[in-house]
């Protein structure tokens, strides 16, 4: 069983934002983007809004609104962040500070939002639906695209999804 007390929670994601920029330095580039799958896109959300270097992004079944989807996903990291809080009990002001912390929602940059296509699966209950749209709500002008699948489920449509994708970015990292 993983132990993942909040401290260690917020850790994971600065690591991850943290590596995803230092990477963004090794491309020599003019136009970069990013791609993350559920908790790998939560991270290129966040990336995506604060690396100026990123010029294009795409979130698959990422979402938003953190806070209430680490209490209601199906998630097994979901529930093992639960399971913490309920055995931990930090003060409501270090579950609040560490979830505004992490919330992909304010690291939005809608300046940057054209050049981001976000999928999500209509019947994900590790992701479910309405963070989906939470994350989409932040990124006023996004490409929203919803498929009829759940998490898992959402392999049997890569072949629809992988042209979309591909034209995604040869679209925003080739615009002049």
């Amino acid at each position: 069983d993983l132990n993942l007390d909040l401290r260690l929670f917020q850790t994971m994601f600065d690591q991850a934002i943290t590596e995803a920029r230092g990477i963004t330095e090794l491309i020599n580039e003019q136009n970069k983007g990013i791609f993350g799958i559920s908790l790998g896109g939560l991270y290129a959300s966040i990336a995506y809004g604060i690396e100026d270097s990123l010029t294009s992004g795409c979130l698959l079944m990422a979402g938003g609104n953190l806070h209430d989807m680490i209490f209601h996903s199906q998630d097994r990291l979901a529930k093992t962040v639960r399971r913490s809080i309920q055995d931990t009990r930090p003060s409501t002001e270090e579950i609040e500070r560490v979830f505004k912390h992490v919330e992909p929602c304010q690291y939005a940059d809608p300046a940057k939002s054209k050049n981001l296509l976000m999928i999500t699966a209509d019947h994900d209950t590790q992701v479910p639906p309405e963070y989906g749209r939470a994350l989409r709500d932040a990124w006023p002008n996004v490409r929203y695209e919803t498929f009829p699948a759940g998490h898992t489920t959402m392999i049997f449509h890569i072949i629809r999804m992988l042209p979309m994708i591909k034209d995604h970015f040869e679209k925003t990292l080739t615009r002049r």
